[in-house]
């Protein structure tokens, strides 16, 4: 039994992985072109309202689903199926309640929310995002109910769906009103009923409302996610037997149900909420204090970035929202690539921890804890170190034309890559402590982080001659309290004990050599293909697949992987008679 709930974990962490994988693929494809259409200005106010954006996405991704995917796991774990089925019914009418609830108060807030950041000019694409937060709720409800059911490709195919609804939809919105603006602006001089006096004043009074069109897209996008999900269930329905239903008990009342629901969404959403809280805080921090350091250090900040900052943002006196949406549409958009793969392994994983909790298997539970964070480190910690090393030919490749943004990103990425590795682990332990039903302690945890991040923030940015950089140290210096404090809770509420070096320091080792092949790779390879963007690529790519051939060889040769972990991924054995016969293993 052991074995078979370890194979179903990794084969739902690799199926959600793989989606998330895809997701951010078809996510850079968005963000690439859509930075060359509006710049750092016009991404500064995109970057706004997806801040806002990041909380509800945090609810529909890791919030309401993993609360209710404890709820369906722990009654399957009882072989209570009835419940289940009446949970479904309930969180429909709840959870479609709380998304027209957020729906109204996001639509509400928008213009006192930009106003409060600094940022006026953001509340169109604020408005634009509100009708995210009903569909994002309706998605949860499907999300969380397969998860708990231990099926993961629901939740795959929807996010699939979503990313290449807001890919076409979020780019061509962007597109049109940008064309239609400077059209507009040449025939007539006059902008969406203002009058311009150049080209640069025209471009500022357009960027607001092109943001606004790209985040109307990812609001529809979720709509067509949502809409995949509805069909899937009344077509396919939930896999649950009749048969099922009748050996199961009797489902509890409506009002027990509802009860044990809240107890369990209210702590695991809040800690969803918090774990965004480090967005929330750079949007709502970061360009008031650049501002008081401009303000002060102008001369400093100038020098800095002499030749790098365009007169739309000099025009417009908006150099915070200008050095904050290079930030937040280059550094982040590369920086969430690997948590958001590795959030997969934590989701998958949450069902299994509850499975073993309720069954009071404490093998079973330091089972599963060695392997979250054993697969969850394989893949953070070479991916961190690869975007520490690589931070300027990666931005080169997906950033080509924006030399100037690039410059000014390249060491905010270095950073973020070292902050990766502990921000890529949060998730995971997050789920697992959601699992044994330990989400408050998250949110106090999350809320320790964020207090860390809040007092960098305040007191590095408003210094000129470091301005933007208070983002990533902030970002360090938060998720590496967060997850020290995370795992000694987990394992102190466990009261199991584990091998930490074993599990992180062979594989940081073995990251290191893969970081440093690639590095070196490239810088040979550059000097090769050099002179175009698909040159460029290549020598990025192909480094890639070098660092990652090492990484493996590595591995195998150190160990810190063998063939009994092998055997528990999809077609493992398959895998492992290849590898036997290559003589790896």
């Amino acid at each position: 039994m052991k074995t078979d709930k370890r194979q179903g974990f990794l084969s739902g962490a690799f199926i959600l992985v793989i989606a998330t994988a895809i997701v951010k693929v078809i996510g850079a494809f968005f963000k690439m072109p859509l930075t060359e259409l509006l710049g750092g200005d016009g991404m500064g106010y995109f970057s706004t309202a997806y801040s806002l954006f990041n909380p509800v996405s945090a609810i529909a991704i890791t919030g309401l689903p993993v609360a209710v995917a404890k709820i369906v796991a722990a009654n399957g774990a009882r072989g209570n199926y009835n419940n289940i089925r009446k949970l479904f019914r309930i969180t429909t009418i709840v959870f479609s309640a709380i998304g027209v609830l957020g729906f109204l108060i996001i639509a509400f807030l928008a213009k006192p929310f930009s106003e409060a950041v600094s940022n006026p000019g953001a509340y169109y694409a604020l408005t634009a995002i509100a009708p995210a937060m009903l569909f994002a709720c309706l998605m949860s409800i499907f999300r969380g109910y397969y998860q708990g059911l231990h099926n993961m490709f629901p939740t795959a195919i929807s996010q699939i769906t979503e990313a290449l609804f807001k890919l076409i939809c979020g780019y061509l919105f962007a597109s049109i009103i940008l064309n239609y603006g400077m059209s507009s602006f040449s025939e007539t001089g006059v902008v969406f009923g203002k009058a311009a006096s150049s080209q640069t004043e025209a471009l500022s009074i357009v960027l607001p409302f092109a943001s606004a069109g790209a985040i109307l897209g990812i609001s529809l996008s979720t709509g067509f996610g949502f809409l995949y999900l509805f069909l899937r269930h009344k077509i396919k329905k939930d896999g649950i037997t009749e048969e099922q239903l009748n050996l199961s008990p009797p489902a509890s009342s409506s009002k027990a149900l509802v009860r044990e629901l809240l107890k369990t969404a209210v702590p695991v959403t809040l800690a969803a909420l918090v774990t965004n809280l480090t967005t929330l805080i750079d949007v709502s921090s970061l360009m008031q204090r650049i501002a008081i350091a401009s303000r002060d250090g102008s001369e400093i900040i100038y020098g800095m970035y002499d030749g790098l900052i365009p007169e739309t943002a000099i025009y417009a006196g908006n150099l915070p929202n200008y050095l904050y949406g290079i930030y937040n549409s280059m550094v982040i958009t590369v920086f969430n690539l690997v948590p958001a793969v590795i959030a997969g392994i934590g989701i998958s994983a949450l069902p299994m921890v509850t499975h073993n909790y309720e069954q009071k298997n404490i093998a079973g539970l330091r089972d599963s804890v060695e392997s979250v964070l054993r697969i969850a480190s394989l893949f953070a910690i070479p991916a961190g170190l690869g975007i520490f090393s690589l931070s300027e030919p990666i931005l080169r490749i997906l950033f080509y034309s924006r030399t100037m943004e690039i410059e000014i990103a390249t060491p905010l990425l270095c950073m973020m890559g070292i902050t990766c590795m502990f921000s890529s682990m949060c998730l995971p332990v997050y789920n697992m402590l959601q699992g044994i039903g330990k989400a408050s302690s998250t949110v106090f945890i999350m809320l320790i982080g964020g207090a860390v991040k809040l007092s960098v923030n305040y007191f590095l940015a408003a210094k000129p001659e470091i301005n933007i950089m208070a983002a990533p140290i902030g970002s360090l210096c938060c998720y590496g309290v967060i997850i020290i404090i995370s795992l000694i809770v987990l394992l102190n509420t466990l009261k199991i004990r584990i091998n930490l070096f074993k599990i992180f320091g062979k594989t940081f080792f073995c990251g290191a050599v893969c970081a440093l092949t690639a590095k070196l790779s490239n810088e040979l390879l550059s000097k090769i293909f050099f002179g175009s963007r698909l040159k460029e690529a290549f020598s990025v790519l192909v480094s890639i697949g070098i660092g990652c051939i090492f990484y493996a060889f590595v591995l195998f040769l150190t160990k810190t992987i063998t063939k009994n972990e092998i055997f528990m991924l999809p077609k493992g054995k398959n895998i492992a008679k290849v590898l036997e016969k290559l003589k790896i293993i």
